[in-house]
């Protein structure tokens, strides 16, 4: 059995995300002022920022079958996500690009009633998935490799100085 391993952080798309919002049956809730993260700091130590006015919260459904691109990045490493998200917001973009004055009326009357919703509402999903991953990496980011590395260390019982003065780091 392997009980520590739910104590470590995550690297895995899925699982940094739900150690970031809020899941409550099935779905992930996106609030653009607040995560787990936030809430769970003390007034004092969080940074004063200017609140916005209008308050915006999204769900995402954590189900494969509605979600293409959660599918396909929810297991794979965070670092391969990024780079995989980028490639499709160029490919997107690229298909968006491929109106042009060349066309004729009925291809045009196709492109718009056919590809242009289409692409619209991909670039809907895959900004939503790039917030998300902007938030992970405002949260995380900073300090993830050597967390990472400290984790190890606890558990493999070594560099216990490291160790000590990592945790006084984060308390102070």
């Amino acid at each position: 059995r392997d009980y520590p391993s739910c104590l470590l952080t995550p690297v895995v798309y899925s699982g940094l995300l739900l150690e970031i919002h809020k899941f409550v049956s099935g779905s992930l809730t996106i609030e653009s002022s607040r995560n787990k993260i936030k809430s769970g700091k003390l007034a004092i130590l969080q940074k004063d920022e200017p609140q916005k006015s209008k308050q915006e919260s999204t769900n995402l459904r954590m189900n494969a079958t509605q979600d293409v691109i959660y599918q396909e990045n929810r297991y794979r490493h965070f670092s391969e996500v990024i780079g995989l998200l980028s490639s499709q917001a160029k490919a997107l973009g690229l298909e968006g690009k491929m109106y042009s004055k060349d066309m004729k009326l009925s291809e045009m009357k196709d492109y718009v009633t056919n590809k242009l919703p289409r692409v619209a509402a991909q670039k809907k999903e895959l900004f939503k998935h790039l917030l998300l991953c902007e938030t992970i990496v405002d949260e995380i980011g900073g300090n993830f490799e050597k967390h990472q590395l400290i984790e190890e260390s606890i558990l493999t019982n070594t560099n216990r100085k490291q160790i000590m003065s990592y945790i006084d780091e984060l308390m102070a």
